[in-house]
């Protein structure tokens, strides 16, 4: 299982799958902002959160990191309240990015690298 994560949005499963594999790189769906987002990881093995851009904040992804725990987020331009402008969606970039995310997820690779250009 080198390279992979076994993302679960049931985190009972993620604990599960660490359980029975220890090795293994699982990672949990976030939705909304966790009181403790290092407990909830914990609390299910995962040693990544996959979270919502909107609820993205530096001192949770610092105390993530603190932990050992890795922050992955969608920018998904296909779905309704996507980044409408190249500027916007740089500017969404740039903010997740400067508050420390490991991992940027895209619908649409092609599109987000013409619209955030040289970032």
């Amino acid at each position: 299982m080198a390279g992979a994560v076994v993302q679960c949005l049931d985190h009972t499963l993620a604990a599960e799958v660490r359980r029975r594999c220890p090795e293994a790189t699982t990672g949990i769906t976030l939705h909304g902002r966790a009181l403790d987002p290092v407990g909830v990881a914990r609390s299910a093995g995962a040693r990544l959160i996959s979270g919502d851009a909107s609820f993205t904040v530096r001192q949770d992804v610092e105390a993530l990191h603190a932990a050992g725990i890795g922050w992955m987020v969608a920018e998904e331009l296909r779905l309704p309240g996507a980044a409408e402008t190249p500027e916007a969606l740089a500017a969404s970039v740039r903010r997740l990015l400067g508050a420390g995310t490991d991992i940027i997820v895209t619908d649409d690779v092609a599109a987000c690298r013409a619209r955030v250009g040289g970032l």
